[in-house]
Formats: C-alpha cells, sequence, structure tokens
C-alpha cells in the first residue's frame, strides 16, 4: 500500500497534560514561495501521536512548541521521517541599532531570548530607510551558553555568525507565519524557516562574532605551537623563535584569516603589529628587548640577525628565571582575569540599579508635577466656585471648613463641570424606588448607555447606603466623587491629597473633618496605603478613593479590593459639561442581601473577591428588580489582572451593557 506524505508542515505539538500527545497542523511550507500558508481545512486537524511510540517518544520533549516536519501515514499509524525533524526559526526584536551591538550584548552580560525553545532571527532596529539586519543563532545545535532565565550568552569558541539583510519588516513578515504563543494565546509572534531566509534576503554573510585581538593571537600561539612540533620540543631556545619567524609569512595567514572570519585584512595586520608591540606574550623580555623584536620582524634578515645575536647569551643563562618569570606573569594575568570578569558582573548589575532608580526617580518627578498643576487647577478655580455658589442659595451645600489641619493637604472643590439647578426641591422619601429614580436623574444628560446608568446609579446608592468605601479610576474620578457627595449628602466631598507620611495626627485629623464624604486622592503609591484598614473604619465619613491613570493599579496590591469597590468610570463615556446636581435625597431606605446564585466561571478569583462581587450584583440587582448586572464583575476582575476570565464570562452574555464593556476591553 502506498504511503501518503503530510508533507513539511508547521505542527503545534502539545504534551501539556502528560497523558495524550497531539500535533495540531497549522501550516504547510511552500518551497517554492518559500512561506508558510495557513493548511487546508480539509487537512487532519488534530493528530494522535501516542499511537505510535516511537513517534510519541521523540516529541513528548517538545512540551507544547511549534516544529517543522514531515509526517507519514501508515493506514493511520503515523511514522516522522527520518531527519526532518526542525525548529522554526523565531523572530525577535532588539533596541540595537547593529549586528555588532548585539553581539557585543551576546559577549558581556548575555541577551534575554524571548522563545528559547527556537533558533531565533535577532533584528536590529529599522533603519531611516526601513532596512533591518538580523543575526541568526543555532541554539538548538549548542551555539549559546544559557546564563539564567533564558538570558543567554554566546561560548568562546563562536567566531561567526549568519547575518540577514531586509528591505523592511514587512518584507520579511512576507515569508513568516503569525503563531499564539502556546502558554499564552494573547502573545503572538512570528516564526519563518532558515531555507526562506536564505532565500528571501537581499544579503547573507557571515559576520566576526569574536574578539579580533584573541583570534590574532590564538592563530600566532597555534603557529608557533606547529613549529616547535617539528623538533619533537617544547624548546625555548632562541634559534627555534628566529627559524619561526624566518618562516612566518605574515602576508599568506593574515590573508586566510581575513577570508575565514570575512574581515577587512588591514584590520588583521592592526592587531598583528599591536600583539608584537607587547611581545610579552610571546617571549619573557624587556622593553628594549620587544623593541628590538618589532624591527626585527619589520625589516631584512641581517638586521633581524644581528638582534637576535645580542640576546642569545643572556637568554641561556637566563632561561630557568625567565620561565619561572613567565609561569608566575601567567598566573598573574589568570588571576587579573577572573577578578576583571568578577568586577565586570557587579558593574553590569549596578548600572542596571542605577537605571531602574533614575526610572522611579523621574516617574516621582512626573507624577508630583501633574498632582501638582491638578492643585494649581483647582486653586485658580476656586474664585469661580464661589461665586456660583452665591447665586444658588437653595440648592448651594455648605463648606465645612477643618480645624487647624496641620498635616493634611486639602484641595479646594472645582465646580467647573458642574451646573446646580436652582430650582430643584430637596427629596424626602422613605422609598428606596424614589431616591434611586432622584439619583438617576442628574445622571440622564452624563451617561448615554442606559443599562450602564441604571446599574452606576444603583451601585452609587447601594456602596453609600451600606457605607462601603469606593475606588473610582479614571479621568472623571473626582467628578462622579464629588456629585456622588452632593447626590447623596448635600454637602461636597473634602479632597485630600495623599502626601507625607501616615501618623496618628493625620487620623485624627481626617476625622475632625465635618464633611460626611472624604476623597482621597492618589493613595496608590503613597505612603498611606499601608494605613487602608484606618482610613476605612473613619467613624461617620464615606470614604471614596480616586486614581486618574488605570496604570497606576499595577503599584496596588490585590488585597486593596477587600477594602474599596472599584469602578472604571471610562466605561461611561462620560459627557462632563451636561452635569446637572440636585440637592441630596434621603438615604433611610435599606436593601437586604439575598442569596446570589454562584459565578461559576469565576474559579480564579480568590474567595473575598467573590464575595464582594456576589454581594454588590446582589444589591444592584435588587435596586433593578431583577435586571442583570455587571459593573462590579467588571470592576474588581478587570483591577485585578484577570482580564482573560472576564472575556470568557462576557462572551457568553448576549446583552448591549455586556457588548459594551467587551468593546471598553478591547480597546484597551
Amino acid at each position: 500500500m502506498g504511503i501518503e506524505t503530510l508533507g513539511t508542515s508547521l505542527f503545534l505539538i502539545d504534551y501539556s497534560d502528560k497523558n495524550k500527545l497531539f500535533a495540531y497542523r497549522k501550516a504547510d511550507l511552500n518551497e517554492d514561495s518559500g512561506r508558510f500558508e495557513v493548511a487546508d481545512n480539509t487537512d487532519p486537524t488534530a493528530i494522535d501521536l501516542n499511537i505510535n511510540p516511537k513517534i510519541a517518544a521523540n516529541f513528548k520533549k517538545y512540551s507544547k512548541t511549534y516544529i517543522l516536519c514531515e509526517l507519514d501515514l501508515y493506514n493511520s499509524n503515523y511514522e516522522l521521517h527520518k531527519g526532518t525533524e526542525k525548529l522554526p526559526v523565531a523572530i525577535q526584536k532588539s533596541r540595537f541599532s547593529t549586528p555588532q551591538e548585539i553581539i557585543y550584548k551576546l559577549r558581556s552580560s548575555g541577551l534575554y531570548i524571548v522563545q528559547p525553545n527556537y533558533n531565533v532571527l535577532i533584528l536590529t532596529n529599522p533603519a531611516k530607510n526601513g532596512s533591518v539586519q538580523g543575526l541568526y543563532v543555532d541554539i538548538k545545535n549548542d551555539t549559546y551558553l544559557i546564563d539564567s532565565q533564558h538570558n543567554y550568552r554566546l561560548r568562546s569558541y563562536n567566531y561567526t555568525l549568519k547575518k540577514y539583510s531586509f528591505d523592511s519588516m514587512d518584507s520579511l513578515y512576507k515569508y513568516s507565519y503569525k503563531v499564539a504563543e502556546p502558554e499564552n494565546g494573547q502573545n503572538p509572534f512570528y516564526l519563518t524557516s532558515q531555507e526562506s531566509l536564505a532565500k528571501y534576503s537581499t544579503d547573507e554573510s557571515s559576520i566576526i562574532s569574536a574578539d579580533l585581538n584573541n583570534v590574532v593571537r590564538a592563530e600566532i600561539l597555534k603557529r608557533l605551537k606547529n613549529h616547535t612540533s617539528k623538533a619533537d620540543l617544547y624548546s625555548q631556545n632562541l634559534k627555534l623563535l628566529r627559524s619561526y619567524l624566518n618562516d612566518l609569512d605574515e602576508n599568506e595567514w593574515t590573508d586566510d584569516l581575513a577570508k575565514k572570519f570575512h574581515c577587512d585584512v588591514d584590520k588583521i595586520n592592526e592587531v598583528y603589529e599591536e600583539i608584537f608591540q607587547n611581545a610579552e606574550y610571546l617571549a619573557a623580555g624587556n622593553d628594549e628587548d620587544m623593541a628590538n623584536l618589532k624591527y626585527t620582524i619589520k625589516n631584512n634578515e641581517s638586521i633581524r640577525q644581528v638582534a637576535i645575536n645580542e640576546i642569545e647569551d643572556d637568554w641561556k643563562k637566563q632561561n630557568d628565571s625567565k620561565a619561572k618569570q613567565l609561569e608566575k606573569l601567567t598566573k598573574d594575568i589568570s588571576s587579573l582575569s577572573t577578578k576583571k570578569t568578577e568586577l565586570t558582573k557587579q558593574i553590569e548589575e549596578l548600572t542596571a540599579k542605577k537605571e531602574k532608580l533614575e526610572s522611579q526617580q523621574q516617574l516621582a518627578t512626573d507624577v508630583e508635577a501633574k498632582v501638582h498643576q491638578r492643585i494649581e487647577d483647582a486653586r485658580k478655580n476656586a474664585a469661580d466656585f464661589i461665586a456660583e455658589m452665591a447665586f444658588n442659595q437653595v440648592a448651594t451645600p455648605k463648606i465645612y471648613s477643618v480645624s487647624h489641619p496641620q498635616h493634611l493637604a486639602i484641595s479646594p472643590f472645582n465646580p467647573i463641570k458642574f451646573k446646580v439647578d436652582q430650582q430643584a426641591a430637596p427629596i424626602e422619601s422613605a422609598s428606596a424606588k424614589l431616591a434611586y429614580n432622584a439619583l438617576k436623574g442628574p445622571l440622564l444628560s452624563m451617561i448615554d448607555n442606559q443599562a450602564l446608568l441604571n446599574e452606576l446609579t444603583a451601585y452609587l446608592y447601594v456602596l453609600h447606603n451600606q457605607n462601603r468605601p469606593l475606588l473610582l479610576i479614571g479621568d472623571d474620578a473626582l467628578d462622579i466623587a464629588q456629585l456622588a457627595a452632593l447626590l447623596l449628602t448635600g454637602q461636597p466631598a473634602t479632597q485630600i491629597e495623599c502626601t507625607g507620611n501616615f501618623s496618628a495626627a493625620v487620623c485624627q485629623e481626617l476625622q475632625n473633618i465635618e464633611s460626611p464624604v472624604i476623597v482621597l486622592n492618589n493613595l496608590i503609591g503613597s505612603a498611606w496605603l499601608s494605613h487602608i484598614n484606618s482610613l476605612v473604619h473613619l467613624s461617620n465619613k464615606w470614604l471614596i478613593l480616586t486614581e486618574s491613570f488605570t496604570d497606576d493599579l499595577n503599584l496596588a496590591p490585590l488585597g486593596l479590593y477587600n477594602f474599596a469597590a472599584p469602578i472604571f468610570t471610562d466605561v461611561f463615556e462620560l459627557q462632563s459639561s451636561k452635569l446637572s446636581v440636585t440637592p441630596a435625597i434621603d438615604q433611610s431606605a435599606h436593601f437586604y442581601q439575598f442569596n446570589y446564585p454562584p459565578l461559576a466561571d469565576l474559579k480564579g478569583i480568590n474567595k473575598s473577591m467573590r464575595n464582594h462581587i456576589e454581594e454588590e450584583t446582589a444589591w444592584i440587582t435588587k435596586v433593578l428588580n431583577g435586571r442583570d448586572a455587571y459593573l462590579p464583575l467588571f470592576g474588581y476582575i478587570y483591577a485585578s489582572g484577570k482580564k482573560h476570565l472576564l472575556s470568557k464570562l462576557l462572551n457568553k452574555i448576549d446583552t448591549p451593557t455586556a457588548h459594551h464593556l467587551i468593546k471598553f476591553q478591547e480597546l484597551d
């Protein structure tokens, strides 16, 4: 029976559960074009490799990765074509401008390889004309010595690397295949074949990857060793050295080295001259001897002979002492070389720490400048706020002062975005429905999405009603915080900048603030964060935390969400200029918690956070008369970095609100 061949194809080998071994065929390599082409839908999508013990044993070492190979079918008992298994080439960008800079990094501190399971093409930054160059490194053939954590360094015996050139990044990607990271589908990368690199590169050449000085020195010493071996001994007799110098054809071997390592012969000659200017590496002598040796090498035989005759007697008498001196010098050089390597490594580590500290210092400076600017803007608009309050006496909230604030940085309330309705009357009702509608009214002109408007209204109400701290993240965080304070208490919140150290005096001053709502700006990243437990237990105070930038959450511990419920304001696409504020609503209505179905898809979320989600969702659903609510779910999971769980859950929900949240997550 004939043998059917699957051909040279790109397979995803999956042995992650250690009991099953499958090969998923992703693409075929077109031998004519050199490109990976998506496999035909009629081909098998998954191949069970466990049916053949030999091929199973071959592929199990890969765990989960992409390989390029051929498979033959013997009545569906798959066989690996001998010699066809090979790794594709992963394309990796770098911040270096030239291949020489990449080589220096590989020779010194080492380079981080993103995809260490493949051979790698390390690219330079594109030049002004868009062209890029790449160095090909064959990790599988042990070209590299691993240092730690995917950090690779060239082995000492590696002298050359393959270099490829392309007109642009697009011309390289044209003959590549975009695949997903086996362990993380959110991080795609590109694979290509070595055949494609050789076929479609505008220039393929070899580039020297070693220290040229060491290469030339090694060549000289090798020739000296070969020369003395002719006499069947390693003699220190100067006659052998003279004979070696006579036989050394400089032009011939320097030309050979230049061709071997693809570099200019003039560079070889320069290194050659430098070595003989420091000839103590070849023979023990003083500075005058070395000058004479250089002179004899560069001139004719008779002058060379005169120089040799002058030192021959001394050489014979001092042979033993010179050998000992040379041995001691060699040991000293080895010791110094070891110390130099250690010091170089320490310098690199300290330099990296210095750069990190400088980066952190710059970040702190930038944050301080932005905070200062926001404070100045708030002060600038304070007069406008006071003037506006004077014309709205009925609805204007009282502003309470703090007695002798010695430690607090209090920011003035900025009223620019708020349009107070002078005709609105206070709402006095114990009905939860009326209270909800009163709170919802001013938000109608702010949020176009009706479902999210209902959720936000209910969420703000129940958080205040339960006195649960709130964390608002986004550009409109301060606006929503002040709006919630005015609507729910009839008074503006006191805004505090979390600067300086936290102390008992600071805590007491916060407690003495007469406003029932306190807004803490930029708590994350400040020294106050570790005292969050004291802050959220201030008596008779509703605490609202605000952060302007989502990126600041990277500095926050996940435990923060046990203290404060997160809401991302960017979700609502607020039209802040249309805000209107009405007096406070009555908050006497109380919602009792009821049993909420467990969220089965949130097994990756800790129990405390799941309890928050279920409890707060139950409250909002109660206010919304049983309709679904997603704000607590979105806020907590999005803030905790579990976005893959969020996508998994939202994609199962076919509602306008879920679609809006999915779109927001994709744009982030």
